[in-house]
């Protein structure tokens, strides 16, 4: 009986990950999501075990060295918590698609079930999608089960495109209802990013079929069509006399929103452009370039191309650009023979360019199992060259990477649970209940600096002021870009050492935020108490301006 559990585990237990990655409440604060990591790591990890003989391709070597690249950013990082969390997202897709590559390659009927399991899966969220008002029959809502809507855009399109593969079977009842199947599919589809507003999940799907197309038509010119179509949507955008919906108009947030983001982080790379600030980073230091109005938060840039840039430098957006250059090559041959997986996996790389997709879990599992799928086979290894005295060495780095994210995942999961656990004395007024547990997770996970500050959140609540504002200055420590933290212990320096104190520590928000007309306000309020009404005018005056311009 065990003999028959183990060996389903091996043959199956790449499924887990992807269909609990459906379900993951947010982008990586949640226990969930060390869990996905974990069991797909782990599955990983058996199944490269048992390659004895590890073929150095260009996509190892190229992806090896880009993760390795990004890794070395831990060196300089401000915020090593979101850089070790990026890390476990990269090191799990990459590890997954080469544990994948081996497992279809010995297992070639294993494919097909990955195809299926994928359109059941999207069948099923988009049947979530119909009977539920938010969005989901299981979880808290639409908002809060996944990462973000468009995750479960990239579930509805996949699904729909991979459709042209999977039910193209022998089976004749099938082959005769799959034009059906499709359409119907498309349609509702279509009809839910239309009504939850999905534009990007309407394109894509649109956009999908149209590579299905011409990529499986016969006419092999017709495969100008993508090209000819992406270069006029680009010229349109850039011209004086554009149509509306392709301009940069304010009232238009979503696009608004993301081009003037990207102007932004224009400066951002200026700044930072040979080695950048560390993957994960871009959240922490896109405040000090930000021009968007009011109070809003931007954690990505919409655009992971750009953001891998401003994160890891010139030197790692050649590395993507070149491990980008390797997918495309491999998969291109198969465009032909598999065009609803090579829609899927194009569609993606595309997306990628309007939003954040490979910043959560579902995504970047789908997009690696859909690449292992194209890129399996013997076939292809013999064409690639393999390097012998390297292979160990290859080997032993990819098992000491793996092993590492897994721990870092149990580590980072357990200080999440004894969070939450915090969280809710916390909320429920019991801070001496609440404080056990905060430094319970930051002894288990000691870069998590929010820890910290809700550890000084609960010694507040106990009158232990000192100790509180020490321990903000030890999250400032982690994350000295964190304005909010620093805005706490300037409020804490008011009755503990004055306001002058209070003033210095304050100071550095106006240049981590220059764009924030709440922070001059309030240093002008300190400014005044201490008697110095000039400089407090003359911080009034800014805020009243930025309050002006931004609203």
């Amino acid at each position: 009986m065990m003999n028959k559990i183990i060996s389903l585990y091996y043959r199956c237990g790449y499924l887990i990950p992807l269909a609990a990655s459906a379900y993951v409440p947010s982008m990586g604060g949640h226990p969930m999501h060390s869990l996905v990591v974990i069991t797909a790591l782990v599955w990983s990890l058996l199944i490269l075990v048992r390659e004895k003989k590890p073929c150095i391709n260009g996509f190892l070597l190229i992806g090896g060295i880009y993760v390795l690249w990004t890794f070395l950013g831990l060196l300089y990082s401000l915020d090593k918590n979101h850089t070790c969390h990026e890390l476990t997202l990269l090191i799990t897709g990459f590890s997954y698609c080469l544990a994948l590559q081996k497992h279809f390659t010995n297992n070639p009927a294993e494919k097909n079930r990955l195809i299926v399991f994928i359109v059941l899966l999207s069948l099923w969220k988009t049947a979530e999608s119909l009977i539920s008002p938010d969005g989901f029959v299981f979880g808290t809502g639409q908002w809060h089960t996944l990462p973000n809507p468009h995750v479960l855009g990239v579930l509805m399109v996949t699904g729909t495109l991979l459709i042209h593969k999977d039910l193209a079977t022998q089976n004749l009842k099938i082959r005769t209802i799959k034009p059906y199947i499709l359409i119907l599919f498309s349609g509702l589809v279509l009809w839910i990013s239309w009504r939850l507003n999905l534009y990007g999940t309407f394109l894509g799907l649109v956009i999908g079929h149209s590579i299905i197309f011409t990529f499986g038509s016969k006419t092999k010119k017709l495969r100008l069509i993508p090209l000819f179509l992406g270069l006029f949507l680009l010229l349109m955008a850039v011209w004086p006399s554009a149509p509306a919906w392709l301009q940069n108009n304010p009232r238009d947030p979503a696009k608004h929103e993301r081009l003037t983001i990207w102007k932004n982080s224009i400066d951002y790379f200026l700044d930072h452009p040979v080695i950048g600030t560390g993957l994960g980073t871009y959240a922490q230091h896109y405040e000090q370039y930000q021009t968007l109005p009011g109070h809003r938060v931007v954690r990505y840039a919409h655009n992971e191309y750009i953001q891998i840039v401003c994160e890891t430098g010139v030197a790692g957006g050649i590395l993507a650009i070149a491990f980008l250059f390797v997918i495309l090559k491999r998969i291109w041959q198969k465009a032909e023979e598999s065009p609803g997986i090579f829609a899927s996996i194009l569609i993606l790389i595309i997306w990628a360019c309007f939003d954040f997709v490979f910043r959560a879990d579902a995504p970047i599992l789908i997009f690696s199992g859909l690449l292992a799928y194209l890129t399996a086979g013997k076939d292809m290894d013999q064409k690639e060259k393999t390097i012998v005295r390297w292979q160990n060495l290859a080997r032993i780095s990819l098992f000491s990477l793996i092993t590492t994210t897994v721990l870092f995942s149990v580590m980072h999961g357990t200080s999440l649970v004894l969070h939450a656990i915090g969280k809710k004395h916390l909320n429920q007024n019991k801070p001496k209940q609440a404080l056990p547990c905060f430094k319970k997770g930051f002894a288990i996970n000691p870069l998590d600096a929010h820890l910290l500050y809700d550890q000084a959140v609960c010694l507040k609540e106990l009158n232990r002021q000192p100790e509180a504002a020490r321990k903000l200055q030890k999250a400032l420590c982690l994350e000295p870009r964190d304005f909010w933290v620093r805005r706490k212990l300037a409020i804490l320096h008011i009755s503990l050492h004055g306001n002058e104190t209070a003033i210095n520590t304050y100071k550095p928000i106006l240049k981590l935020a220059p764009s924030k007309p709440q922070f001059f306000k309030e240093i002008g309020d300190l400014y005044e108490w201490t008697g110095n009404k000039a400089l407090a005018q003359k911080h009034y005056n800014k805020a009243a301006w930025l309050m002006k311009t931004k609203f």
